[in-house]
């Protein structure tokens, strides 16, 4: 089920018209942007990104129970975009674009499946919904109630051993039954 639902994820973007989009750029709650690579803005993005721990090469990740906007400049698409081009990026306690629910301990009976992934797995630049983990959790537990799909990705991880301190704090915190 699982398989099938990432594939039709595929099918459905392979065949959605594209949109034209612009330069990407991050804002906060407020939508201020600030820029990652500009050391006159680097306090203020130091609030909301932090070096990934133990990470195989410098990464950097948006900080545990974080709001921050990604954005695109000249956007002229419509659909999950608010009118400044911009989508919420909202972390948990655990600095996971997911819901905090997944945080506490797993409840007795329960089964948890963790996606590790790149940034079509976190959902860079698409809304919470619109996220193919969210999607298959919602198919899954339409069957059994007690199944949780825990997001994982990481943007940027582009190779193997970027996956490495994901399926670690996978492993330690959210107490998988499986890894995807």
């Amino acid at each position: 089920l699982l398989v099938s639902a990432v594939g039709a994820e595929f099918v459905y973007r392979w065949l959605r018209p594209t949109e034209r989009v612009g330069e990407l750029y991050h804002a906060d709650e407020a939508h201020i942007p600030f820029d990652l690579e500009d050391p006159a803005d680097f306090d203020r993005a130091q609030r909301y990104l932090e070096v990934v721990p133990d990470a195989p090469r410098f990464r950097l990740r948006f900080k545990p129970g974080v709001t921050v906007h990604l954005c695109y400049r000249g956007y002229e698409g419509e659909g999950a975009f608010d009118a400044e081009g911009c989508v919420e990026f909202r972390t948990n306690s655990l600095a996971l674009r997911d819901r905090e629910e997944l945080c506490a301990p797993k409840p007795e009976g329960h089964r948890r499946v963790v996606c590790l992934g790149d940034s079509t797995t976190v959902g860079w630049v698409v809304t919470e919904a619109d996220r193919w983990t969210r999607r298959a959790w919602e198919l899954l537990r339409v069957d059994e109630d007690g199944v949780h799909v825990a997001n994982r990705g990481a943007a940027g991880t582009l190779l193997p051993d970027d996956h490495a301190p994901p399926l670690l704090t996978a492993l330690r915190y959210l107490d998988p039954d499986a890894v995807h």
